[in-house]
């Protein structure tokens, strides 16, 4: 080889530290980095396909179709309300998910028939957003996805409504969530017709502001990355996002309870505050009339008194002057004024 120390490249291997370099196409460390890129690529598109709580396969079939039947519709839309996903990029079958939610409550167990790690983020139904894919029949002429072994038994598969590319797993997608109007309650502003999952590819090119005429109004931040791949740490980014969303959420709801709370007292304090004035004065007047009634109550009573003692001492009198002993127990000698024989009759009158 020119004798300046190179070898054939057939023999490389014997060089010392060939191969080991990050750049080098080294067969033991990318075939490992391989095997993990295709075992996390195989486990987003079984995300995309299956329901993350029974495994068996999501119902792809477009609603609407006109005349012809589901199963020989070419494209549409799949209904609403069949298929949900959670914050953490999974699908449901919507059915399946409301009796794992039951059997979750009923049993009083984390996770029903999964791991408690995998399905702590849904607390309820008001974390399963519906889902509504873009739909078209496997093998369709003019579309760009590609039909493999896993679309053998697959009559229809999700699509991108604005690039048309397959969404299954190896091409990032996003679920709108709408926001939510406060003060309309209306179900049907929201036109369940249209479908609501797109790629990352038409986001990055047609804008938010510009999906918002469609799709709108809806926020960045609430979009669901579905099927989130392991690799390069996405899923657990999103994990930590939303754990973080759930605390925040937590700690206004807490916050909103005080603050009824102190508005409550508040208003208490000033109904006391403007009621004091009017019941003071009720207070004076009743404490008068209560003076006055005493008052009256004690004349009534000294009246009542000063009569029975002169009624008293006029019955005495009466008694003392019709009987000559208790006239002559009660009154002087000198004062008297009848005689000895009149005492002496008297005496045995009886």
């Amino acid at each position: 080889m020119g004798g300046d120390g190179g070898v054939i490249a057939s023999n490389r291997r014997y060089m010392r530290g060939a191969g080991t370099a990050d750049h080098t196409a080294d067969a033991k460390r990318s075939a490992s980095l391989s095997d993990e890129v295709g075992a996390d690529r195989e486990r987003c598109r079984q995300i995309m396909t299956t329901c993350a709580v029974t495994g068996s396969s999501l119902n792809f079939q477009p609603c609407g179709a006109g005349e012809k039947k589901k199963d020989e519709a070419d494209e549409g839309v799949t209904a609403e309300g069949v298929i949900v996903a959670c914050p953490h990029g999974r699908l449901y079958g919507k059915e399946a998910a409301v009796e794992a939610l039951l059997r979750r409550k009923q049993k009083g167990l984390e996770g029903g028939e999964e791991d408690e790690a995998d399905w702590s983020q849904v607390r309820g139904l008001k974390d399963l957003h519906s889902v509504r894919f873009r739909v078209v029949a496997a093998g369709k002429k003019g579309s760009t996805s590609f039909v493999g072994e896993h679309h053998s038994q697959q009559r229809h598969i999700p699509v991108c409504p604005i690039t048309g590319v397959e969404l299954n797993g190896a091409v990032a997608a996003f679920l709108i969530v709408r926001t939510k109007s406060k003060k309309k309650k209306n179900k049907e502003e929201e036109d369940t017709t249209q479908p609501n999952v797109i790629s990352e590819r038409a986001i990055r090119e047609m804008g938010i502001e510009s999906l918002q005429a469609e799709y709108g109004p809806f926020d960045e931040k609430d979009m669901i990355r579905l099927a989130p791949p392991h690799v390069g740490g996405i899923f657990d980014k999103i994990k930590k996002d939303w754990e973080r969303r759930m605390e925040e959420e937590l700690l206004a709801k807490k916050s909103s309870k005080k603050g009824d709370k102190k508005r409550k007292k508040v208003h208490q304090q000033q109904q006391y505050s403007d009621g004091g004035t009017q019941n003071a004065d009720k207070n004076l007047i009743i404490h008068g009339i209560k003076k006055q009634k005493n008052i009256i109550s004690n004349q009534i009573h000294a009246t009542r008194g000063e009569t029975g003692a002169a009624q008293a001492r006029s019955n005495v009198a009466a008694a003392v002057a019709s009987n000559a002993v208790l006239s002559s127990l009660f009154t002087s000698k000198r004062s008297s004024h009848i005689s000895e024989k009149e005492k002496k009759d008297n005496l045995f009158v009886r």
